[in-house]
């Protein structure tokens, strides 16, 4: 038996769990980081070891607990949870909330992690153990510092572990020169009380193994796809969507303007033209959408005279459904719901804030008011009550069937007050509490409104907003290099079906690495910029009525792909990367090539084969066909030009591929299994 994970040696608190014949581990059940709890009072009521799972139930003093680690699918992806109960009659106060708890057995593993920073998202960053090491953040979004995702690769024979927390605020995982991983949410300014009889769940973390960093994270990413993110027919189909908000934002945007980009994009074959920001607060064109968040109630009557419900009537008599941006948990800092409504507000009494290890990237604060944190307390009552109500009125209003929900915001340690059912120590796990129950109403209200999480772009990715929402937006910058490195980082936790990204947009506003002059894009480079967009859920923003009417009659032609070729198969998919991972300014591998592979018994067999020249006379690198069968025959098809061949597996190489490509700039190769070749 290969063992990778070592049993404890240590008896005090520590039990050693058999989860199948590759793993064993142990658990360290780490609630014990106050006063009033002690590692050495645990004790152990029952032990069970299931065919997929392991169970633990103990007792400290006056807390019971059930320790889990159970599979999410197959027998290489795991879910660690905790419950907890307060038995006694004293309330109790948990500092320390971890759910994974490991020791590695051997010394010789590396570990890679992803930096993220706005416009900075997924930089991969590589280091040894040696001196143990710590993840996470204080930011109080998931993905702002760090992305909550590390993976572990034995040197000797690549195995690989990931380790990613299922929670959207702080997380930390901590890892110990001696080789002691624990993980879980950040117990920075964390004390959570628990009350006599009450019960409390701790954020989950999700583990993934494999003989390889590939194995380990298609594992993961068909777990993900078939077990956790929410699904349904319609959304499965991948709409795809049109947005104003690169060209426009809310400086130029109106309703003659949308429904003008509505009607085009309705021609070329969207499905969903999304009303960014600008459409909300005082009935004025020179109005700030950052200043007035929270004012949900007020439509901007000065670009939108007919109001939300003519509006949505109007782009659905256009052949296309309504979208809508909402940035539910912000408020502005010259809201009127700031002075209506302050029972409401998240704020950090006294103002203080000692923690300096993040660039503060919150929208719209008030300089005068440092209490100010800009943004809806969830774990209040009466907040998550507005919240509920303002996106219940506005999708009814418009008849939204997407629904693109933003957070520009940096929690921090969350809110302080006392006066909102949460104590100060524990407002910002209350609030991310709240947002995933607010979600999950919004989902038995509309069961066919797809869900988008932005923040930031992509500040707040993780697995635990992934359980509650549809796809997420991974990046507010969009060009192409800077793109397919964020696919390649977001790729190691969510499927395709989860993941939306634009390829380069029209910017209105002077972002240098975003400048292109469009009237001089040809068309090879278009394709390329299109193509790199649609490894997943597809969606642009172009100002259409002005856009090269030859870019315009091109992305006709690419949606036509996206919806006959790839929309079909993203439901049951899973995204691989067969080259190294491309670099913002020019950096490492210039040729990206992906592989969206489909094995669902609801559609036959299907590999799309994608592939990038981000650099001219850049080196055309062997690569591994690991996907195919070799034993089975494939309709191998360019989907440019239609031409196609059968070629048995074990005969498709990257030089195949390379040939079949024509020295294109980019291009997408279709194979279908045509037939198996049974020997005697």
């Amino acid at each position: 038996m290969d063992i990778f994970f070592k049993e404890s040696t240590d008896t005090q608190g520590e039990i050693s769990l058999n989860f199948n014949e590759e793993i064993i581990g142990f658990l360290r059940p780490s609630v014990l980081g106050s006063p009033e709890l002690d590692l050495r009072d645990l004790s152990i009521d029952s032990k069970s070891i299931l065919d997929q799972s392991a169970l633990v139930e103990f007792k400290v003093q006056n807390l019971k607990g059930e320790w889990k680690a159970e599979s999410i699918s197959g027998n290489s992806v795991f879910e660690c949870s905790l419950k907890l109960e307060n038995y006694g009659e004293n309330t109790l106060k948990l500092t320390r909330l971890d759910t994974f708890a490991f020791n590695l057995l051997h010394r010789n593993w590396k570990v890679t992690y992803f930096s993220s920073d706005w416009g900075d998202e997924y930089s991969a960053k590589n280091m040894s153990l040696d001196n143990g090491a710590t993840f996470g953040v204080h930011s109080g979004r998931s993905s702002h510092g760090e992305n909550p995702v590390i993976y572990l690769v034995r040197e000797d024979d690549g195995f690989c572990i990931i380790i990613a927390p299922v929670w959207s605020g702080n997380w930390h995982i901590e890892i110990s020169k001696a080789g002691f991983i624990r993980a879980g949410i950040s117990p920075y300014h964390l004390e959570v009380p628990i009350k006599p009889s009450e019960k409390l769940e701790a954020p989950s973390v999700i583990f993934s193994v494999g003989a390889s960093v590939l194995n380990a994270r298609e594992a993961l990413q068909i777990s993900i796809r078939d077990n956790w993110i929410p699904r349904s027919a319609a959304i499965d189909k991948a709409p795809i969507e049109w947005n104003h908000w690169w060209p426009y934002e809310d400086v130029e945007l109106n309703e003659e303007i949308f429904l003008a980009n509505a009607k085009i994009a309705a021609e070329i074959g969207a499905n969903t033209v999304v009303l960014d920001a600008g459409w909300f607060g005082k009935s004025d064109l020179s109005s700030n959408w950052r200043e007035h968040r929270g004012d949900w109630d007020l439509v901007n009557r000065a670009r939108f005279s007919s109001g939300l419900e003519d509006l949505g009537i109007k782009v659905n008599k256009l052949g296309v459904q309504p979208g809508i941006w909402l940035e539910v948990e912000a408020v502005g800092a010259k809201s009127d719901l700031r002075v209506t409504s302050p029972q409401v507000l998240a704020l950090n009494v006294g103002g203080n804030n000692s923690n300096q290890s993040y660039i503060n990237r919150s929208e719209g604060l008030d300089k005068d008011d440092p209490s100010f944190l800009g943004y809806v307390c969830l774990g209040s009552a009466e907040g998550w009550q507005h919240a509920l109500d303002s996106i219940t009125r506005v999708v009814i209003e418009i008849g939204a069937k997407w629904l693109k929900l933003d957070f520009n915001v940096d929690p921090g340690k969350g809110c302080t007050r006392i006066d909102h059912g949460h104590s100060s120590g524990d407002g910002l796990f209350r609030h991310y509490q709240g947002l995933y129950k607010l979600l999950d109403t919004i989902k038995e209200k509309f069961p066919d409104l797809l869900i988008e999480a932005c923040s930031s772009g992509g500040l707040r990715i993780d697995l635990g907003l992934a359980k509650h929402v549809h796809c997420f937006f991974l990046s507010d910058p969009d060009y192409t290099e800077h793109h397919l490195q964020v696919l390649w980082g977001a790729s190691h936790i969510l499927p395709p079906i989860a993941i939306l990204h634009w390829p380069w947009s029209y910017w209105r506003g002077d972002y240098p690495p975003s400048r292109i002059a469009w009237d001089e894009v040809s068309i090879a480079e278009f394709d390329l910029i299109i193509r790199a967009a649609m490894l997943h859920r597809f969606g642009f923003s172009y100002p259409l009525p002005i856009f090269p009417k030859r870019l315009t009659e091109r992305l006709a032609y690419h949606i036509n792909v996206f919806r006959e070729s790839i929309a079909p198969i993203l439901s049951h998919a899973v995204l691989s990367p067969l080259s190294g991972p491309p670099e913002r300014g020019g950096g490492g591998q210039r040729i990206s090539i992906w592989v969206l592979s489909s094995h669902s018994n609801e559609a036959q067999e299907t590999h799309l084969v994608l592939g990038f020249v981000l650099q001219e006379k850049a080196e055309r690198l062997p690569f591994e066909m690991r996907f195919l069968d070799s034993g089975c025959h494939y309709l191998i098809t360019n989907l440019e030009n239609g031409e196609c061949q059968e070629v048995l597996g074990s005969e498709i190489d990257s030089n195949l591929i390379w040939d079949i490509s024509k020295a294109a700039s980019s291009w997408i190769i279709e194979m279908k299994v045509r037939r198996l070749i049974i020997s005697s």
